[in-house]
């Protein structure tokens, strides 16, 4: 597993069943096991550092192996310079937020160590947000499709892991939420402030809101499992409708039926 996912995969296929009805609770996986957050996301960081050389590879055809060790390198130096640096947005001892603010930046130390040997730019964060977690999006279909096919009420279900679920795993420090009747504003992101600091702020499109909404929900529409056999699910599109990596104000995720 790649990124945050391996912590918050591993999360999210259990919520699908077990969703709380209490959205500041502790994340189950602090609560049961506190220490358990930790080690996955020193396993996730091993494993990144391990696909920067893939991650090369794909971006910049023909990179030899000199370089990828120095890229490597480059890395890891900028991602202990980041650390230091955004570590002290949230309080040490939450668990979660710590989590994020790594996850952003391993994915910024990775743009800018990579960038200079990528063909461009746009095929770089492709990559980089498939290391993210997109990689991890065809493990979590059938989770997410069984969920579908057996909730009395799909779009009920649908809201409620957006408004619940996703507000839970990025959790209260660093983010501000708006629940609306149809999805879930957020007008302040932990991602988008560090991107934006480090001047890259485009970043975000590779996390956060961006990633999930497309490795959760993206295959929804085209799973022809939910379309023959529950076409009521299938109509259930949630979509990231405003995004602040694309230069809007706020993100807005929408669960809306599409007839």
């Amino acid at each position: 597993m790649r990124g945050r996912g391996v912590a918050n995969t591993a999360a999210r296929a259990w919520s699908l069943r077990h969703l709380s009805t209490q959205a500041e609770a502790p994340h189950w996986l602090d609560h049961w096991f506190p220490a358990l957050r930790s080690r996955l996301d020193r396993a996730a960081h091993k494993a990144w550092l391990r696909n920067v050389t893939v991650l090369l590879e794909r971006a910049a055809p023909g990179a030899m192996q000199q370089q990828q060790r120095v890229v490597a390198d480059a890395v890891q130096h900028r991602y202990r310079e980041l650390l230091s640096r955004h570590t002290v947005r949230v309080p040490a001892t939450d668990a979660v937020a710590q989590g994020h603010v790594r996850a952003a930046c391993r994915v910024a130390a990775t743009y800018a160590a990579v960038l200079p040997f990528a063909r461009n730019s746009e095929t770089l964060l492709e990559l980089v947000k498939e290391q993210a977690g997109m990689a991890a999006a065809p493990a979590l279909r059938a989770a997410h499709v069984s969920a579908w096919l057996f909730a009395p009420d799909p779009q009920a279900l649908a809201l409620r892991v957006v408004q619940h679920h996703l507000r839970t795993d990025y959790g209260t420090q660093g983010f501000e939420y708006e629940h609306v009747p149809d999805g879930l504003l957020i007008s302040k992101c932990l991602y988008n402030s560090i991107f934006t600091e480090e001047g890259v702020p485009g970043l975000a499109q590779c996390t956060c809101c961006s990633l999930d909404t497309r490795a959760w929900f993206g295959s929804q529409r085209k799973s022809m499992v939910l379309a023959a056999l529950r076409p009521s699910a299938a109509a259930v599109h949630v979509c990231l409708e405003t995004s602040r990596a694309r230069g809007d104000s706020t993100c807005c995720i929408r669960v809306m039926r599409i007839n």
